[in-house]
């Protein structure tokens, strides 16, 4: 068995997911113990609280003092408010679970390979590839959405003012806010579009990491149950007693890896659920706002995040169905390698692993269904019912 140094580490699986948590200041998992200064942390830690205290309380007071006239800013306001808390609560979920993260990450790293046939019989730069792009994309689009909110406002501005040179300057900013200082002035605007902004990306961080490391979470463990299921349907027995110590392996092995679904699980259920209902109510709310007649440039941005909270949901439904389909080979495997050749206490042990593996591991929105392909389409079609009753009610009135 030849060590191979060049085994790519297994913190370049989580290491965009990682990197958004650490611009919040949130430290899920130090792979080294050098990475990541505790100084920048206190500073980003500090940043995010300031915005979790003013903005939360600002938009809040945006219905006190100010009014939303009509329904497509009222809509928008729904929508801004259910990321911004959506948001939120992935933070917690995290936060609160955090224990049952690290677990589950160090399970993931006891099983990762260290060998030159474990690199190739695990796939490993095959799946490393595959997640990176991924991940890679959905940070990109995810972020080329949140910059659309961010700086429209600011650009048409811009082109307004310079447009028409008599006009004053409209100091439009991305999200309904109430400020103490007077933000139509030059320096109040300034302040206050910087901390939108800030605010805005630090959401976004949030929102996005918390999924990728759920999806890269979930495809580690795919990756996994599908070496576990070849290394099963692979071995020989060879009828001696000495069998039963690769068996004792290959449960040990399984149990670990059904352990780490749990505290995957456990930690991301109510993220999983809130993304679920999140999204319906944010198809729900842009479809009314195509029916109330929204103006081409917001209609743009809307339908972009739109686009961007379906794929995220649509990615951990395929990941999570994926999880279905290879735990659930692993009884396969056990069934079609060549027991007949083991000893007959072997293969009476058999049983409880093929019975233990019959049940598919899988992913829970907070214990009310399990995820997958199917509930995706549930969930395409729910939201199109909801939409079809709010624009039946708003055709009538």
């Amino acid at each position: 068995m030849v060590l191979d140094k060049t085994i790519p580490h297994i913190g370049e699986f989580t290491k965009i997911p990682l990197n958004l948590f650490f611009a919040i200041g949130f430290i899920i998992m130090r792979w080294k113990p050098t990475e990541k200064p505790k100084w920048l942390q206190f500073v980003l830690v500090s940043i995010l609280l300031f915005h979790v205290v003013f903005d939360v309380f600002a938009m809040l007071a945006y219905l006190v003092f100010e009014s939303l006239e009509t329904s497509i800013e009222k809509t928008a306001y729904i929508i801004y408010t259910t990321f911004a808390l959506n948001s939120l609560m992935k933070l917690a979920c995290c936060f609160f679970n955090l224990k049952k993260l690290h677990q589950g990450l160090k399970n993931l790293e006891k099983y990762y390979p260290r060998t030159v046939k474990e690199r190739e019989d695990y796939r490993l730069d095959e799946h490393l590839k595959l997640i990176q792009k991924y991940n890679g994309y959905l940070t990109i689009y995810h972020f080329g959405v949140t910059s659309m909110f961010n700086w429209f406002p600011l650009i048409q501005s811009i082109v307004l003012y310079y447009r028409n040179e008599n006009s004053r300057f409209l100091y439009a900013l991305p999200f309904p806010m109430v400020y103490v200082m007077n933000e139509h002035s030059s320096i109040g605007y300034t302040i206050a579009y910087i901390t939108q902004c800030t605010g805005s990306y630090s959401a976004s961080c949030i929102f996005l990491g918390s999924d990728l490391l759920l999806i890269t979470c979930v495809h580690l463990i795919n990756m996994n149950f599908k070496y576990l299921a070849k290394i099963i349907r692979e071995f020989k027995p060879t009828g001696n007693l000495s069998d039963f110590k690769k068996l004792k392996g290959f449960i040990i092995y399984h149990n670990d890896i059904l352990r780490t679904v749990e505290l995957i699980d456990d930690t991301f259920n109510i993220s999983i659920l809130l993304n679920y209902l999140g999204t319906v109510t944010i198809i729900c709310l842009i479809g009314f706002q195509l029916v109330a007649g929204t103006n081409l440039l917001d209609l743009v941005k809307f339908l972009s995040f739109l686009i961007s909270v379906l794929t995220h949901v649509y990615f951990i439904s395929t990941f999570g169905t994926d999880m279905m389909e290879l735990s659930s080979h692993i009884s396969e495997a056990f069934m079609h390698h060549s027991w007949y050749d083991g000893h007959i206490q072997y293969q009476r042990a058999l049983t409880l692993p093929i019975r233990r593996s019959q049940k598919p591991a899988h992913l829970n929105a907070f214990k009310f269904f399990i995820i997958s392909m199917e509930t995706f389409q549930s969930l395409v079609s729910i939201s199109y019912q909801f939409f079809t009753m709010i624009k039946t009610s708003y055709v009538e009135e």
